[in-house]
């Protein structure tokens, strides 16, 4: 389902901060449409034909589910940035990655056709999304290091920081075997890491979500606390 935008308001971070001249011409290009959990918004080897600019939701970027073994995580994207924005790099280049959503909301749906017209009236649009790449390999970079640094306890409790921060509330609908398979551990170990968390009182967690009781004690876990 999608529908048209007539007027100028959007919940994503990049697209509200826009100068009002070029939300109102980003948003003549965009439809809005609702995206559910395990829909593939963009998939790897395959030609990014659109951008899509999450309001709600929390979308996942992973490794090709076709390769026969786990997808694993290598960013998170909410409505603070972008999905597809590499394309205006590399216009018709094959994904590098598949942008799995694992929670239901709304996104913008911007065709990569009109990045051209946008690109050359739209310079802050331009820069945003830009900066929105740079932030994602930054993003990408940090988890490649805990992947490899970090226990499998401190992981998962920055993985549910990183959601934490992209939904509302503090209840995240989400599945253990999900998160497992986003950080590449197998379910019984997922499961004793977020046992770990929930006894020492940061998390309550249920068969389909799990919700943050003390996001500090979190960030203390992964060594982010001040």
């Amino acid at each position: 389902m999608f529908q048209h935008l007539d007027a100028p308001v959007s919940h994503n971070g990049l697209v509200a901060a826009l100068p009002n001249s070029e939300l109102r011409e980003v948003l003549r290009h965009a439809r809005r449409i609702s995206v559910y959990p395990g829909q593939f918004l963009i998939e790897t080897g395959r030609r990014t034909d659109h951008i899509f600019f999450l309001e709600s939701g929390v979308t996942s970027l992973v490794t090709d589910p076709r390769a026969g073994v786990p997808s694993v995580q290598i960013a998170m994207i909410g409505r603070e940035s972008a999905v597809g924005s590499e394309a205006m790099l590399m216009p018709g280049a094959p994904a590098a990655a598949t942008a799995l959503v694992w929670c239901a909301g709304t996104a913008l749906r911007l065709p990569v056709a009109a990045l051209p017209a946008l690109t050359q009236g739209c310079p802050f649009f331009h820069a945003l999304c830009a900066a929105s790449l740079a932030t994602l390999l930054a993003q990408t970079t940090e988890t490649i290091a805990s992947s490899v640094g970090d226990t499998l306890v401190q992981r998962c409790a920055r993985w549910l920081l990183m959601a934490h921060d992209r939904v509302d509330g503090d209840t995240l609908p989400v599945a253990q075997t999900v998160i497992a398979n986003f950080l590449g551990a197998r379910r019984p170990r997922l499961s004793l890491a977020i046992n770990t968390l929930e006894e020492a009182g940061l998390v309550k967690a249920e068969r389909t979500r799990i919700t943050i009781r003390n996001r500090a004690g979190l960030m203390h876990v992964t060594g982010e606390a001040g």
